[in-house]
């Protein structure tokens, strides 16, 4: 994924996550975090975003929803090995309250600043973007 971004809409991204982050810490080591949680949290972000502003058409959704999928098996596949060692039930549990926690936070800031903010909507054009990701498939 390419995703242009301005420095004030990665700062606003950046503190969304690192809100969260910090309130999940307990849950997972964040000093040892993988590339691949951020592009789950991306993925999380940019579908609270356009929930909140844009409401995508069901094959926009479908395609989103298929693509992170892919990224949740791979974030689920990283914290099953031998690394982290997570099980099914804990790996449930830590994803439903991150997802849970930064649709809460993306929501409350959308709520402030507006659908119009130029940093939003940065954020809801990487949904699209998201949509029209073609991940490798195994």
């Amino acid at each position: 994924m390419n995703f242009q971004m301005t420095r004030t809409s990665t700062l606003l991204v950046l503190t969304i996550v690192s809100i969260a982050s910090s309130n999940i810490a307990a849950a997972q080591d964040t000093s040892a975090k993988p590339y691949i949680f951020d592009i789950y949290d991306q993925f999380v972000i940019s579908n609270a975003a356009a929930k909140a502003c844009s409401p995508p058409d069901a094959q926009s959704k479908a395609r989103h929803d298929a693509n992170f999928a892919t990224v949740t098996t791979h974030v689920r596949n990283t914290l099953m090995s031998d690394r982290y060692k997570k099980s099914p039930a804990e790996i449930n549990q830590l994803l439903a309250g991150r997802r849970a926690l930064l649709d809460k936070e993306v929501s409350e800031k959308i709520a402030k600043i507006g659908c119009n903010n130029a940093d939003v909507q940065t954020i809801t054009r990487r949904y699209n973007a998201q949509v029209n990701w073609q991940p490798p498939r195994s």
